[in-house]
């Protein structure tokens, strides 16, 4: 007769730096602790749980009663703390020793506050790389969770997968638990008899270990699943069931008793991986779509094809979205600096906050398309770099800091940090403010998502709570009402600041739309650069192609920095056709306000005040002044010729746990001008950028 099933349960609560305190007392109240009391009644009951640490910091502070009720059940053995990095970061994206030091802090922490070895990691969104193994083993984690995908992309069978095992690299040890797929989709959606049934099978065969690993907001905070959960009563079942079971089939057990009372079934060796979503989320929208229809093909087979079909890696993200991918070089630089200074304290303590993992990347939860969470990322980069750069005069440098091979030019002094591409249309892409502490241009253009294809046909298909139990939130179909349809337009370049633009006519809603038609080569060309002083001067030999057919235009943009954070931008534009060259010229500036997420601030345009909200034709205007009330800050763009002014809200519609969300990301502003230039003459304008 086979032995007892030992049933390890692991639960990871985690919510984002910068997320706003009303969505955490939500899930506080609808998951955190309805779960915690529902196991203080179930004493047998023992389970694994990862606190992240800026949850841990947020729960310290607003909701200590909870920390303390978790310092209960770990002081009598029921519940095992497992580390993380201290914020939270992909442990493979980070520098070495930001890794080391990100996990010895959060160790101390726990070990601090619960007075306990801290044994085990949670590795965060399960991205695993064999470089990290070293540094994990250095840090004192003698095992790790890790979906059983890589396991069965290695070449194991399913049924090898309730044991855990041994891995090394370099020589150094370290034990892997493998999470059971079938069980994450099984808790809590199905019935607690259909798990017992799963439960039962595992056991017959033979089997130590069953397995299970996964977010703790699915108890409640994910959709439908509060009632289902708790008013429906499945945890309360679904616990009781389980007791029953401890006499013939289950023994309850931490991962460290696991550990202590029977060796590992052998050595793995694992790519580099993720768990199955998030490859198909980090693949570009196109090859997606292309996966998808492979296992529609494939049919029945899917299943037993899927370990050898996987999508892209964690790290595609920098490559599918620019802006992600700036702010993680921002990071690496700054980390630089700081290992190079030999920084403690604050500056180190606000850099690995900056590495908190959801503003970089986007799946089923908003995380990058959230402007709070990317401004909570830029608003730490930031506090770092203040702190690096006081007393700094204004220095202007060329470099490779994005690391895609091509310059770039950082501006920057005690006030401010800037990021200039003349790869990309000699565009300003970073413009942070140390004082106001918010990166101005974190702006997140507008994209085709692979969730956007067929958008307006969805129906919902959520089976809803019943005897077959609710769907999870990869199940659910979700809806998208005609406005949100209406608002899916995309941007064919990224965004940012004194983008250069030229039209034969111009709409306001072909503007609002990003549908105005582009005559000009220069938008996202390359450009010639110089630099002298505080100077960086890019030029573009380039052409219009109009109803004229093709005319040689040369463009000249000569910036001036002040140290104060002030920018001059002059323009030149001269004709080098035989003949008239009349267009619509404007230049495009891309704008990031902390109000439009947190609320309050204005535009001011001839003595009127406007609403940040909304898309507005301004008429003629020669300047334009912004407040953002949520960071103090006043900025002015002047332009000495008078220009007719359009503003309008950049916004994106995303994918959430709840559905499809409308987003705004930015502001896009349009001042432009209705030019003629004889040949070989030249038509010139200044902008300039104040803080007030």
């Amino acid at each position: 007769m086979p032995g007892k099933l030992r049933f390890l349960f692991a639960v990871h609560n985690h919510q984002p730096l910068g997320n706003f305190d009303w969505v955490i007392e939500g899930l506080l109240e609808r998951a955190y602790w309805p779960f915690l009391r529902a196991l203080r009644a179930f004493p047998h009951f023992k389970i694994a749980l990862h606190l992240s640490g800026p949850l841990f910091l947020w729960l310290e502070e607003k909701a200590p009663g909870y920390v303390d009720a978790v310092g209960e059940l770990i002081s009598r053995g029921q519940v095992e703390p497992l580390l993380g990095g201290l914020f939270e970061p992909i442990l493979a994206s980070i520098p070495r020793e930001d890794r080391l030091g990100q996990l010895a802090l959060m160790r101390e922490r726990l070990e601090a506050r619960f007075g306990v070895k801290v044994r085990g990691l949670w590795l965060t969104e399960r991205v695993f790389e064999p470089g990290i193994i070293e540094d994990l083993v250095k840090v004192g984690v003698e095992y790790f969770l890790m979906d059983d995908r890589p396991f069965l992309a290695s070449g194991f069978s399913k049924e090898e997968l309730h044991h855990y095992f041994t891995t090394e690299e370099g020589g150094k040890r370290l034990l892997i638990f493998p999470i059971d797929k079938e069980l994450r989709y099984l808790i809590p959606f199905k019935p607690p008899e259909v798990i017992e049934e799963y439960l039962r099978r595992i056991q017959a065969g033979g089997k130590p270990f069953a397995i299970f690993g996964d977010d703790g907001e699915k108890f409640g905070g994910w959709p439908g699943t509060k009632k289902w959960v708790y008013e429906e009563g499945w945890l309360k079942g679904f616990f009781e069931r389980l007791e029953k079971l401890q006499q013939d089939v289950l023994e309850f057990s931490t991962f460290s008793e696991a550990l202590d009372a029977s060796p590992p079934a052998g050595l793995c060796y694992l790519p580099t991986s993720s768990y199955l979503e998030m490859e198909e989320w980090s693949l570009p929208p196109e090859k997606a779509l292309e996966l998808k229809a492979l296992k529609e093909r494939l049919g029945e087979e899917a299943d037993r094809f899927a370990p050898f079909i996987r999508g892209g890696h964690w790290k595609n993200f920098l490559r599918r979205y620019p802006e992600a991918n700036l702010a993680h070089k921002k990071m690496l630089a700054l980390s630089r600096m700081v290992r190079e200074r030999g920084i403690e304290g604050e500056a180190r303590l606000e850099l690995y906050a900056a590495q908190c993992n959801d503003a970089y990347w986007h799946g089923v939860f908003g995380g990058l398309y959230l402007p709070h969470l990317r401004h909570e990322v830029w608003r730490r980069l930031s506090r770092v770099e203040g702190l690096l750069r006081e007393e700094e005069q204004l220095a202007v440098e060329a470099l490779d800091l994005d690391l895609d091979g091509k310059e770039e030019v950082w501006v920057h002094s005690d006030r401010f940090s800037a990021i200039l591409k003349p790869c990309d249309g000699g565009r300003l892409v970073e413009y942070t403010s140390f004082p106001y502490q918010t990166n101005f241009l974190n702006v997140l253009a507008r994209r085709f998502e692979a969730y956007h294809a067929g958008l307006k046909d969805q129906g919902a298909r959520d089976q809803g709570p019943g005897t077959r139990g609710i769907a999870s939130i990869h199940d659910l179909s979700k809806m998208a009402d005609a406005v949100l349809s209406y608002k899916l337009c995309y941007d064919d370049v990224g965004r940012g600041a004194f983008a250069d633009r030229f039209f034969e006519e111009v709409s306001f809603e072909g503007f609002v739309q990003g549908k105005l038609r582009e005559v000009g080569d220069f938008r996202a060309a390359p450009f010639s650069l110089k630099l002298e002083g505080r100077k960086a001067t890019l030029e573009r030999l380039g052409r219009l192609v109009t109803t004229k057919g093709a005319q040689p235009l040369a463009l000249s943009k000569v910036f001036t920095f002040s140290s104060d954070g002030g920018i001059e931008a002059r323009y030149e534009l001269k004709n080098l056709d035989e003949e008239v060259i009349s267009v619509f010229f404007g230049v495009e500036l891309d704008l990031f306000l902390a109000s439009l997420v947190l609320g309050g601030g204005w535009v001011e345009v001839a003595g009127r005040k406007h609403d940040l909200l909304g898309e507005q034709d301004l008429g003629e205007a020669g300047a334009v002044l912004f407040f953002d009330e949520a960071s103090g800050a006043r900025l002015k763009l002047n332009w000495g010729e008078t220009a007719s002014l359009l503003i309008s809200t950049l916004q994106t519609i995303s994918q959430s746990e709840e559905g499809f969300d409308k987003t705004t990301q930015g502001l896009s502003i349009l001042p432009h001008w209705q030019i003629s230039i004889l040949p070989q003459q030249s038509w010139k304008m200044m902008i300039d950028w104040r803080w007030l």
